[in-house]
């Protein structure tokens, strides 16, 4: 300790005489300073002096004139270039500021980055394509940029959220309508989309049976032997209706070799009755033929639905089943004779419908 307080002693003289000696050495330049060392006025007076002798040599010599107008010229040059040159340097100096501190924000940006985990390459290039979408990309602008892309991108969630609420729904329903359409096959699931994968697990089973392909083979047959059997069902009740009417010609051809009455002959008449169910029978069987050749698959189940009602009407046991079937189906029943008496002139005397009106004998006759 002693040792310490004496070296602080020591450096404390130290100072002392370095101060001493400064003192000293500024007493010694005073004590042999001249008045002519220090005097500026006397100075100032022979630079004036000087530089008017300059001036006088110049305008006197051209030539010394010009070299001093070069020289001036030089100098003004001089003066701007320091200028320029300090401004320029001026503004490096900023820039380098500038740069130091966009430097030490990309290393800030790049630590907090390295926080994050790594985005996947395809989403770092949509990423780019989009900031590159909305311009420029500059350091200034880029929490403007950013904010753009955000509105962007929330903008399409909120589409896409839409959108997948609005599918959701349309799979739902058609769950529900399977689930009324086939109880049984879906008595295990419910309308949601938690029950999606039950739902194509049943939809891999029906693919894999081959409901497809009978769907196909449905809608074929459905097309070609339906509309045949049909075609030759419509065929056959026209034909039937016609095969009457050419019977009854020759009928009428005997009957008018025959004498009814004295001097008149009797005429057969063939009238279409137009019993309403006959006319809906014969309306159902056209349109299910109008839709043969649509194959549209909402077109065909409907076809298909008003086919089935109908045979399953003609297969019908009840007793109004029965009666229909044999109405619609008996051709006879379709139609009504009507008796015409003519007499040689070729006039009408007599009309007969059914026998009404006339007598037992008549209707006999």
């Amino acid at each position: 300790a002693r040792i310490s307080e004496l070296q602080q002693q020591l450096q404390a003289f130290r100072q002392r005489r370095q101060q001493a000696e400064a003192q000293r050495d500024a007493c010694n330049r005073l004590v042999n300073l001249q008045w002519s060392d220090i005097d500026v006025g006397a100075a100032l007076d022979r630079l004036n002096s000087i530089e008017r002798q300059i001036r006088a040599l110049q305008e006197g010599n051209a030539e010394l004139r010009k070299l001093g107008e070069r020289l001036n010229r030089q100098r003004e040059r001089v003066a701007t270039l320091e200028k320029e040159l300090t401004d320029l340097q001026t503004e490096l100096g900023m820039a380098r500021r500038e740069r130091e501190r966009q430097v030490a924000r990309r290393a800030e940006a790049e630590t907090r980055l390295a926080q994050f985990p790594p985005l996947d390459t395809d989403i770092r290039a949509q990423l780019g394509g989009r900031f590159a979408a909305v311009g420029e990309l500059r350091l200034e602008r880029l929490d403007e940029r950013r904010r753009r892309v955000e509105r962007d991108l929330n903008s399409e969630l909120r589409i896409q959220r839409e959108q997948r609420a609005a599918h959701v729904r349309r799979i739902e329903k058609a769950f529900a309508d399977f689930q009324r359409e086939w109880p049984q096959a879906a008595a295990d699931m419910d309308a949601t989309l938690a029950s999606a994968p039950d739902f194509l697990r049943l939809l891999e089973g029906i693919e894999r049976d081959g409901l497809p392909r009978h769907e196909k083979r449905f809608y074929d047959m459905l097309r070609e032997q339906s509309s045949e059997n049909l075609a030759a069902l419509s065929t056959y009740l026209s034909q039937a209706r016609k095969d009457i009417r050419n019977r009854m010609e020759l009928v009428n051809e005997g009957l008018r070799h025959a004498e009814f009455n004295p001097g008149t002959y009797l005429q057969i008449e063939v009238r279409e009755r137009n019993l309403p169910d006959v006319q809906d029978f014969l309306r159902s069987v056209k349109d299910i033929l109008s839709y043969a050749f649509q194959a549209e698959p909402a077109k065909a189940e409907r076809r298909f639905d008003r086919l089935k009602q109908l045979v399953g009407r003609l297969a019908g046991d009840t007793a109004e089943d029965r009666r229909w079937r044999d109405l619609v189906l008996d051709v006879r029943q379709h139609v009504e004779f009507l008796g015409r008496e003519i007499n040689a002139e070729g006039e009408e005397v007599e009309i007969y419908r059914s026998g009404a009106g006339k007598s037992g004998g008549q209707r006999e006759k």
